[in-house]
């Protein structure tokens, strides 16, 4: 698992995560979706309701990160 806070660019190690329902239903299909198609360089975003916040989420595999880009390769190689 890597976390990234993007608008500070710092790895984080531990979030506390509050959804609504509706945002939890969001997040559970978006990870079905990644899931069932498997595609490791994919992703997708899970948004509040005025879009002020946003997850990103994507599934990756230590010997297949080519398809991120530089930094999101570091960080899953060096967790920094």
């Amino acid at each position: 698992m890597r976390i990234l806070n993007q608008g500070e660019d710092k790895s984080l190690n531990k979030v506390l995560l509050l959804l609504t329902i509706d945002e939890a239903i969001e997040l559970r299909d978006e990870l079905e979706r990644l899931l069932l198609q498997k595609n490791i360089n994919d992703h997708g975003h899970i948004n509040d309701a005025n879009y002020a916040k946003e997850l990103t989420l994507s599934l990756y595999e230590q010997n297949n990160i080519s398809g991120f880009q530089k930094r999101i390769q570091k960080l899953i190689i060096e967790d920094i």
